[in-house]
C-alpha cells in the first residue's frame, strides 16, 4: 500500500496497476512481493527523460489485468490515495516504509547529521503526519514546499525502517555512527 501511494497508480479504464521507480532492486523485491509474474505483468526501463520524469532511469511494473494488484487497491481506496488506510499498529511501520521507499529522501549532511525528507502534495502526509506523532516521531511541515522534514533521530528510535537496502543501509550507517543499539 505503501508503494502505490508514493510510486504507483492504478489505470483507470482497465484497472491495471503501474509503478515506476528509480531503484531496479527495488523493483524487482516490489514484484516479487505482490507476487506479480507471468503474461500479464512487464518489468522494463525506461530511460531519463528531463522534461516529464527528471534525469534518472526509471523502472516500471506494468500488471496488465486488475485481478491482483489493481482490483485489490481500488477496494482499499475506494476514493482515491489521499488518505492513509486504516491499518494495524503492528502494520503500521511496514506501510511506512513503503512511503518513504518511494517519495523519502535521506542525505547525510556533514559527519553526523541525517537530513529525512518526504516529497509530495497530497493529502495523505497529514494523515502520515498523525501516525509519526502517535509514535513519537517528529515530522514537520514546510509551508510553501513541496516536502516535509522528519526527524531522523526519532524516525530510527521509534524503529522505522525503509525497505530499499540502499536507503537501509543510511539508517544502519546513522546507528553506527551514533553508537545505537539496533
Amino acid at each position: 500500500m505503501g508503494v502505490y501511494l508514493s510510486d504507483g497508480h492504478i489505470r483507470l479504464h482497465s484497472g491495471a496497476f503501474v509503478l515506476g521507480v528509480t531503484d531496479k532492486e527495488f523493483r524487482d523485491t516490489t514484484a516479487e512481493a505482490m507476487k506479480l509474474a507471468g503474461a500479464k505483468v512487464t518489468l522494463s526501463e525506461k530511460p531519463p527523460n528531463p522534461s516529464s520524469w527528471g534525469k534518472k532511469l526509471k523502472y516500471w511494473i506494468y500488471e496488465w489485468s486488475p485481478y491482483k494488484v489493481g482490483l485489490w487497491l481500488e477496494g482499499i481506496f475506494p476514493e482515491g490515495k489521499d488518505h492513509l488506510p486504516a491499518v494495524p499498529d503492528d502494520l503500521a511501520r511496514d506501510l511506512v516504509a513503503g512511503i518513504l521507499d518511494g517519495d523519502g529522501s535521506i542525505q547525510k549532511r556533514k559527519k553526523r547529521w541525517y537530513q529525512l525528507q518526504i516529497y509530495g502534495s497530497c493529502r495523505y502526509l497529514a494523515d502520515l503526519q498523525r501516525l509519526f506523532a502517535a509514535n513519537e516521531v517528529l515530522m514537520r511541515y514546510h509551508p510553501g514546499k513541496n516536502y516535509h522534514s522528519i526527524n531522523f533521530k526519532s524516525f530510527v528510535e521509534a524503529g522505522f525502517y525503509f525497505r530499499m537496502s540502499r536507503k537501509q543501509r543510511l539508517v544502519a550507517a546513522y546507528e553506527r555512527d551514533n553508537g545505537c543499539d539496533s
